[in-house]
């Protein structure tokens, strides 16, 4: 909710649901080079979902039972390339813009999924520092939705959305885009410590 707010946008009455391809998957402590189009590349912490079974249709209240584990995105994105066009896909879905682990937690190991500490640095100074209270829409609820309008395979992951502190929420006099050799870390309760070294363009052959 608070995100929304620092983007001077309404909180949505549905969920919003975009695309972001498996070229966009990385591991952590890989670097991560941005595109050459690249002019504002921005951070986002979040709570991952991993699915174990096929999610259909599901109850809210049986949503979570088609989880396999959880774990934690470095999310990255570009916001020119989001704003470009109506949709968010160029934005969203760069190579590596999407890099998640290094741990996957069972439910079992999380005392609530709803109150999780999420903290993001970059090289050290916290940029978020919230918690997954202050979500818009729970997990189950989430789960149900997506479900209810495609289907959820084993393996599937759902990025669950951010809480403030990002770069685009700034004041313009306070803006500063990732760059080359900066450094993001995302921590979240219960679920460890996710890093990632951020590269300029990778130069053409």
């Amino acid at each position: 909710m608070k995100h929304a707010k620092e983007n001077g946008t309404r909180v949505p009455s549905e969920p919003i649901v975009f695309s972001k391809f498996s070229n966009s998957l990385a591991g952590h402590m890989e670097d991560i080079s941005t595109p050459v189009m690249s002019k504002q590349i921005d951070y986002e912490g979040k709570l991952e979902i991993l699915f174990g079974k096929k999610a259909v249709n599901v109850l809210e209240g049986e949503a979570l039972e088609y989880v396999y584990e959880y774990f934690i995105a470095n999310y990255v994105l570009e916001r020119d390339l989001q704003s470009i066009s109506g949709q968010w896909l160029l934005g969203k879905t760069c190579d590596k813009f999407a890099p998640v682990g290094p741990y996957v937690v069972t439910l079992c190991e999380i005392s609530n999924l709803n109150n999780l500490n999420i903290r993001t640095f970059v090289n050290d100074e916290l940029r978020q520092g919230s918690n997954t209270s202050d979500t818009v829409f729970y997990f189950n609820s989430l789960i149900s939705y997506i479900s209810r309008c495609f289907s959820l395979e084993p393996g599937d992951i759902i990025l669950t959305g951010t809480v403030e502190g990002v770069i685009v929420g700034m004041p313009e006099e306070h803006k500063v885009w990732l760059k080359d050799g900066d450094v993001v870390r995302v921590e979240i309760d219960n679920l460890g410590t996710h890093e990632n070294k951020y590269r300029g363009p990778i130069p053409h052959c």
